[in-house]
């Protein structure tokens, strides 16, 4: 409170108090303007991996169903997308540009939980680090189905970014391949699109796609361009109003992916994937013999070396080699 002696201030006093004011009005109104968060409430696809296992991702769908924009505190539920026996109820609290969310399962392996922490941008796209009551720790990511309140980037037709999830056939438990999709054209006449795309564990895989969109369904037809280039596979099912796929697939090697999906995400790239070197070791180099023969004790030798990925598929992974002498021929007599 201001006192003023007999109700009476200086025009230069006033011009002060005035100005003190504005600029006092100006920093409460930007300040609470930029601290101000989107409503997440919608949907979403959930990605973690284990620091120690890079290769392994379990997907999940999340929907937020509460949200205090005066507090910043949310709430929902979600499931893993392989077996929806594995429920789950999520909690937490977002406080400008970071989120801090608790996860308790509820339904088989009811007891697990998991907090998780880091940042979320305009988009309502979540990255950062998790660990379990099992101490285990990892990434995690989510990406929102449903348009944000305040999404630069809305999701609008079949072009754009998709995570796609599948697990090969009679092994629900198995290793998820995720890969990241980008329609870039798509005819709305002909029903004909194109795409390109990545192994989001190792970008190295890269591929490119052809397909058709008819009457709600869609086919696609992937053939390996990076790493394994040999490598195809093809894909056929339904597609929703949202431009989310449910499928199975085929590869040319007789894998079936008997449960795949493709989900719109709304940024057009993924957070940045952890570097991975090798996933195996033919990854690192041909094993094989290497330089001339030489004479060594009653033998002929050649060098030879093998090349080994340590650490495999992980974003610790790297390539090493050793090279040994190989025994070619046994010298007998006089021979030298």
């Amino acid at each position: 409170m201001f006192y003023m002696k007999n109700n009476t201030l200086s025009i230069g006093t006033k011009l002060a108090l005035a100005l003190t004011l504005i600029v006092a009005g100006f920093w409460l109104t930007s300040n609470f303007a930029s601290a101000a968060v989107c409503n997440p409430i919608g949907t979403y696809v959930t990605s973690g991996f284990l620091d120690s296992n890079h290769v392994s991702q379990w997907i999940h769908n999340m929907t937020i169903s509460s949200f205090n924009s005066s507090t910043g505190a949310f709430s929902g539920t979600g499931y893993w997308q392989v077996d929806t026996s594995y429920t789950w109820t999520v909690s937490g609290i977002i406080t400008g540009n970071n989120y801090t969310l608790n996860i308790v399962y509820t339904g088989t392996g009811a007891g697990y939980t998991a907090q998780i922490t880091g940042t979320i941008n305009d988009n309502d796209e979540m990255t950062g680090r998790f660990i379990d009551n099992g101490n285990q720790i990892g990434t995690w990511t989510s990406y929102r189905t449903t348009p944000s309140s305040c999404s630069s980037n809305p999701s609008t037709g079949l072009v754009g970014s998709y995570a796609i999830n599948g697990i090969v056939a009679g092994n629900a438990s198995s290793q998820q391949w995720i890969h990241h999709m980008d329609v870039t054209s798509y005819d709305s006449t002909s029903g004909n699109f194109n795409a390109n795309g990545y192994w989001v564990p190792d970008p190295r895989y890269t591929w490119t796609g052809t397909g058709k969109v008819t009457n709600g369904t869609y086919n696609i037809n992937i053939q390996y361009t990076g790493l394994n280039p040999q490598y195809k596979w093809t894909s056929s099912g339904t597609i929703g109003a949202n431009s989310n796929w449910v499928g199975t697939a085929s590869d040319n090697g007789n894998q079936i992916a008997n449960w795949w999906t493709a989900t719109k995400i709304l940024s057009t790239t993924l957070p940045a994937t952890p570097a991975v070197t090798c996933s195996s070791n033919s990854q690192c180099g041909t094993n094989g013999v290497t330089g001339s023969s030489f004479c060594q004790g009653n033998g002929v030798y050649q060098n030879y070396t093998t090349y080994t990925c340590n650490n495999a598929g992980t974003a610790t992974s790297s390539c090493s080699s050793s090279t040994t002498p190989q025994l070619q021929t046994t010298c007998s007599g006089s021979k030298t």
